[in-house]
């Protein structure tokens, strides 16, 4: 069972960080309002005794060896349904986000299934949650295809220096050899020509992930090993299934629902980056069917881009500026 928690640290009107205020009893939000009161001290020592409990529960889950799935599992999930591409202007291949560390204490050691768009920025929200079962989808073909060569190469390469080998242009043959190994002969053939087109991109995207620190701690899924390590696992057991698929449409989704229900996985995270902007909806949820909605367990997190991050510093933007690519 993973921690209970809110549905995101950037959901609430504030991070529950304190300034030096709260030596003196107080909260404050940046904007210098007065929050709440510190509770007595007694109550803060039961409350990190329970802390303690469910953390080291979330722990204990998060060490659960992931074995391939079963049979008539891979033959549910298997046969979930693309959707047809859209022709997008810009291929999102790296994200242009840059504190996803700033949802890592709704995450951690959540669990579960895991529902995410774009592209290899899931790795390290699904890592940090110890998500055990990823759908990741997109609007963009490229952004899926380029999920199933990782499926192919990770599960290859023993280090993130290792990965960023094969990208290198001089381990073309285990390339091949590693497509070759994951997917039938007609999908690994399909493949290699995007891999060719995006390798010289992503190996820049990745060099650049890998020295990414916050307070000196590496917070990517390539710069933390035991984060690229939690990845390969999934990769090797075959547990990350990448759709074209529309948040908005009528069958991917609702096939991932069905799937879900079907095979008795809960989804405990929900990561859909900026997506909403792009849907006619009101509220973010709406664009999610009622089908997936039954497989959305209560203690989930929902990383929401568009919602003011409090305690984000603002020399550190949530995303950069630019486009994606």
């Amino acid at each position: 069972m993973g921690l209970p928690t809110q549905l995101a640290a950037a959901a609430s009107p504030w991070e529950g960080r304190r300034s030096l205020a709260g030596r003196r009893g107080v909260a404050l939000r940046r904007d210098g309002a007065k929050l709440r009161s510190v509770p007595p001290a007694w109550r803060l020592g039961v409350l990190g005794a329970a802390l303690a409990v469910l953390l080291a529960g979330g722990r204990a889950g998060a060490q659960t060896k992931l074995t391939p799935l079963s049979d008539s599992d891979t033959e549910i999930l298997s046969a979930l349904p693309d959707e047809k591409p859209y022709n997008v202007r810009i291929h999102f291949l790296r994200s242009n986000e840059r504190r996803h560390d700033v949802f890592f204490p709704a995450l951690r050691h959540l669990g579960g299934g895991y529902i995410g768009v774009g592209a290899d920025q899931n790795y390290t929200l699904a890592a940090v949650a110890r998500s055990e079962l990823l759908w990741l989808i997109d609007i963009d073909g490229d952004v899926v295809q380029w999920h199933r060569i990782y499926s192919a190469l990770i599960p290859a390469a023993e280090t993130p220096a290792e990965l960023l080998a094969l990208l290198s242009g001089n381990k073309d043959a285990q390339v091949k050899a590693a497509l070759a190994a994951r997917w039938p002969e007609d999908e690994a053939k399909r493949l290699w020509p995007t891999f060719l087109r995006y390798r010289g991109l992503l190996t820049a995207h990745l060099r650049a992930e890998k020295e990414v620190r916050q307070r000196g701690r590496p917070v990517t899924w390539i710069a933390d090993p035991e984060l690229y390590q939690h990845i390969r696992a999934l990769m090797q057991a075959r547990r990350v299934i990448a759709r074209v698929g529309d948040l908005h449409g009528e069958t991917t989704l609702v096939a991932i629902g069905a799937a879900a229900r079907r095979t008795g996985h809960l989804i405990r995270t929900v990561y859909l980056s900026n997506v909403e902007q792009w849907t006619d909806r009101v509220a973010p949820w709406g664009c999610i069917s009622t089908d997936l909605h039954r497989r959305i367990d209560r203690h989930r997190a929902y990383p929401y881009r568009n919602r003011r991050l409090p305690g984000v510093p603002m020399d550190h933007p949530w995303t950069s500026r630019g486009t994606h690519g």
